[in-house]
């Protein structure tokens, strides 16, 4: 087996010492990252041997493997290599000479694979009595939370509906999609030495993802009696095409049989314009949604926060079709000064959005200030709360496991207040106003572009006076 290595000179007396004879070919031997990439990019290899560190294990490196359809193998020397192979998608460790035997010569080569009988290397279809892999028996919903660009929350909601649903006793798996740059694992005060998503994807990528790099790459989430599993995001954004969708859909289908409730929350990315259509972020966002059983659409109380989600949601549903979308309004004010408000956002929603259907959450500023500061879900913070109270009463009345096989959807009905004036018009012989259509996202142009500045600019006034009077 042709073969490269990339370590330093003193592991490279060590591991020449073992080299099987006749079974490598050694091409070059290299303590320098960029020579190394250099040389696999150039192709003519089949197995790079790498020092599993910050040093040598690169991103260019791992990328330019890829792009050959050449063979990676981690040399563990230190405490914190595996996690350091695993946030690269290394999937083949070696700790003793015997490993890379057993690699060359066809009979092992991953952790994760059991030898037959007959010597031929298999995957481990199912776990052996006692051991700590989860059952692959089931196939939980998968449900995506998603809002548009300036809508707050989301990911808040994310994580709350993750503490109620495992307090119910349901495995629950939270996964940071954000291609932006996650932001869960520091929200939740979750170490995470490993970006477990972007890892399992380049596992997926490689067909080595199973159950078991997945129990290995989640972080727990334990604040008793709460406990569900994290695959934490990136620290920094991702790059176009470093998540395809062939793994995205082979990572969903293997969360899908290990947990009860697989959430992901996503970024706020999702268009149709040419452009946008190569964003990683709307990539992501709309593979998922297509994908999803279930779709919790979030909407910020406040006039920019209504505008952005009128316009983004035709978007999400034509990405999603045929898959329910409920509307979370997140932060509604639930005292007797804002009841007027409450009017006008049916309205608002109702004319440009075409909703009559959705849950109204209420803030609680001070709650999510301090789930903040612990570290925790404010579902964990006080589960009594009117907030706790109002999310478990939304979950019961459309939970997540019954979506799709219920119309949960918000529908083009409208609002018994709206119905009741226009039959009071009709007998009154007075004319009907146009009604929001589906060949019309936006309303009617003629009613759009005459009443939504206007209502805007309402919702402003009456937003900045409730403000100032507080």
């Amino acid at each position: 087996m042709r073969t490269g290595f990339l370590l330093n000179d003193a592991h490279w007396v060590v591991v020449q010492q073992g080299l099987p004879e006749g079974l490598v070919d050694t091409q070059w031997v290299s303590g320098d990252p960029g020579e190394a990439t250099e040389f696999v990019s150039v192709g003519g290899l089949d197995l790079v041997v790498v020092e599993a560190s910050e040093k040598f294990l690169t991103a260019d490196l791992v990328q330019a493997a890829d792009r050959g359809g050449i063979m990676l193998a981690a040399l563990i020397t230190h405490a914190g290599a595996e996690q350091w192979a695993d946030q690269r998608g290394v999937g083949h460790r070696l700790y003793q000479p015997e490993d890379l035997l057993a690699l060359v010569a066809g009979k092992g080569g991953s952790p994760l694979l059991d030898a037959s009988p007959d010597g031929v290397p298999g995957p481990q279809h199912a776990a052996e009595p006692g051991s700590s892999l989860p059952q692959t028996s089931r196939r939980g919903t998968l449900t995506v939370f998603w809002g548009p660009h300036g809508a707050p929350g989301a990911t808040t909601l994310c994580v709350s509906t993750a503490s109620v649903l495992a307090r119910q006793g349901l495995s629950v798996c939270l996964v940071d999609a954000d291609a932006r740059g996650g932001v869960i694992s520091p929200a939740l005060g979750v170490l995470d030495p490993i970006p477990g998503f972007l890892a399992a994807i380049r596992l997926a990528g490689k067909g080595e993802l199973n159950a078991e790099h997945i129990t290995r790459l989640v972080c727990p989430y334990l604040s008793p009696p709460t406990e569900f599993s994290i695959l934490t995001g990136t620290p920094r954004g991702l790059i176009p095409g470093e998540v395809p969708r062939d793994s995205l859909d082979a990572l969903i289908g293997i969360l899908r049989e290990l947990f009860d409730a697989v959430l992901f929350d996503t970024g706020s990315d999702i268009s149709l314009s040419g452009e946008d259509r190569r964003s990683t972020g709307a990539d992501i966002t709309s593979h998922i949604a297509s994908r999803a059983d279930a779709i919790v659409a979030v909407c910020g109380v406040s006039p920019a926060g209504v505008a952005r989600f009128a316009r983004a949601l035709p978007e999400l549903e034509s990405q999603a079709v045929g898959t329910p979308v409920r509307v979370w309004l997140n932060g509604v004010d639930t005292s007797r000064r804002a009841v007027g408000d409450d009017a006008m956002l049916r309205e608002a929603l109702w004319r440009f959005a075409g909703l009559s259907e959705y849950a109204a959450l209420p803030r609680d500023t001070s709650l999510f200030l301090e789930a903040e500061r612990k570290a925790l879900s404010p579902i964990d913070v006080n589960p009594q709360s009117g907030f706790a109270h109002a999310l478990r009463h939304e979950l019961a009345t459309f939970t997540l496991s019954r979506w799709g096989e219920e119309d949960t959807s918000h529908t083009m009905n409208a609002p018994p207040a709206v119905a009741e004036d226009r039959a009071r018009a009709t007998r009154r012989g007075e004319r009907e106003l146009p009604v929001k259509s589906r060949s019309h996202p936006q309303g009617p142009p003629e009613v759009a572009k005459r009443g939504f500045p206007a209502l805007v600019a309402n919702l402003r006034r009456r937003w900045l006076k409730l403000t100032a009077l507080r």
